[in-house]
């Protein structure tokens, strides 16, 4: 069975991520790297973080890995500081935007970026033959705690970011690990700024880690109500960065594209990285300045390796996943963020500019199923549609249709138990029905395997 998904390993506390499978992890991943390796760790600000933390730090430093301890700081930063400072590697404790029972491990090599598949394989096999390194009591790893890193990473952004506009900035951390860093950050960089949901409190009590319309409606209010210009929104673990205005929320291939046209405009770099699960909406806002967009399979690890490979000037995720080259290969939410208030006169340009484009309807939605289901049923529907001899299917990752003016992507998460439809179209009537269309067969392969 396979441990990692498309971003590191997640599940539930205890019955999936229990602190003996930790402490083995721990085990696995140190026994993968050189004796007498440095790695850093943080933790998002979820309730469980410190059982699975000791937990794994323990596994690490039986074999003889030594550890520098963050604590709860956003994943933007840990995969930075990895880099900076030259660690052997990084692990965030975090299971980003999932609910709050659940929790996971996010691996980083030297270099800043996540795990390969290759490196996730070699410590799924050390996990399950059990063969790690043994050391004598006199040789185990030692254990830091540190705190003034974090200060490089804010000179470092403020140092390329010059905001022009006083805009009016409401911050919402969502109770996360962004907490209390994002406001002091924003502050600096000369921005008005007041902030809701900016305690840690693992409990998630004022709206789910995930931020999207849904959970968004309460920020978007009081947004309205003390009418500010903008809304900066963060996940649970600070790796994902959304945004709304006084219309609401501001959509996520809205975002990723006006951004990813910005970043052309300054780089005069026409190459952009992002996944299957992206509208066409981005290759349309930078089609009229030579854009070129390179798809690849979902999940920031993979887009990060696509960015790299290709020399993109942006690697995107339409969830808000952002990785900017000059920062590293990583995702980042603080530059992207203060990239997007530096490259606009008021907040209205971003929706002003989107008139401008024929519309483009997108629908996402999930459907519920156990995750030792999700990936079988996924590649039934392929050798279903295979069988049709349908010549429009791409399975690159998940099952994507391509229509006319429309395509449907449906894919089992990499994160969560869930399958996802993901549908675009040039009509609402064609969306709808597309989207009709993919719910009725996954249910459909669902029942089949539930008999």
């Amino acid at each position: 069975m396979k441990l990692f998904g498309s971003s590191g390993i997640r599940g539930k506390f205890p019955e999936e991520i229990s602190p003996e499978f930790c402490y083995e992890i721990g085990k696995a991943i140190g026994t993968n790297l050189p004796d007498h390796s440095k790695i850093v760790v943080a933790t998002d600000t979820r309730l469980t973080r410190d059982v699975i933390k000791t937990s794994l730090v323990s596994g690490l430093m039986s074999v003889n890995v030594n550890v520098d301890d963050l604590n709860i700081i956003p994943t933007s930063i840990l995969a930075y500081i990895v880099k900076k400072f030259d660690y052997d590697g990084g692990v965030m404790i975090t299971a980003s935007h999932n609910p709050p029972d659940f929790n996971g491990i996010k691996l980083w090599d030297k270099n800043g970026m996540a795990y390969s598949k290759n490196m996730e394989n070699d410590i799924e096999i050390e996990y399950y033959n059990k063969k790690y390194n043994s050391v004598a009591w006199n040789t185990c790893g030692k254990f830091e705690t540190q705190s003034t890193q974090i200060d490089t990473y804010i000179e470092d952004i403020l140092s390329k970011i010059n905001i022009q506009s006083d805009f009016k900035v409401l911050i919402d951390p969502g109770n996360g690990a962004t907490s209390h860093i994002a406001t002091s950050l924003f502050k600096e960089a000369g921005l008005q700024v007041e902030s809701i949901n900016d305690t840690f409190d693992g409990n998630f009590p004022n709206r789910n880690p995930e931020p999207k319309e849904e959970t968004l409606k309460e920020t978007i209010s009081i947004l309205k109500k003390k009418d500010f210009d903008i809304a900066i929104c963060f996940d649970g673990d600070g790796d994902r960065v959304v945004f709304c205005d006084q219309h609401g929320f501001i959509g996520y291939n809205e975002a990723i594209s006006f951004i990813a046209r910005c970043k052309i405009l300054n780089s005069k770099n026409t190459k952009v990285a992002t996944t299957v699960e992206t509208g066409y909406l981005l290759d349309k806002s930078i089609e009229d300045i030579g854009g070129t967009v390179i798809r690849g399979m979902v999940g920031d690890g993979n887009v990060a390796y696509l960015t790299k490979n290709n020399k993109a000037t942006i690697g995107i995720e339409q969830v808000g996943h952002y990785i900017i080259p000059e920062i590293g290969y990583h995702p980042d939410v603080f530059y992207p963020a203060l990239f997007l208030l530096e490259n606009i006169d008021k907040i209205s340009d971003i929706r002003d500019y989107f008139k401008k484009i024929p519309a483009l309807y997108y629908l996402k939605k999930s459907i519920d199923v156990q995750n030792s289901a999700k990936y079988e049923i996924v590649n039934n529907i392929g050798i279903y549609l295979d069988n049709l001899k349908w010549n429009n299917v791409n399975s690159l990752d998940g099952i994507r249709i391509e229509f006319e003016d429309s395509w449907v992507l449906i894919r089992a998460s990499g994160t969560q138990p869930m399958i996802r439809i993901i549908v675009e179209s040039e009509n609402n009537k064609d969306l709808n029905e597309h989207y009709k269309w993919g719910v009725e067969l996954v249910k459909k392969f669902i029942k089949q395997g539930a008999t």
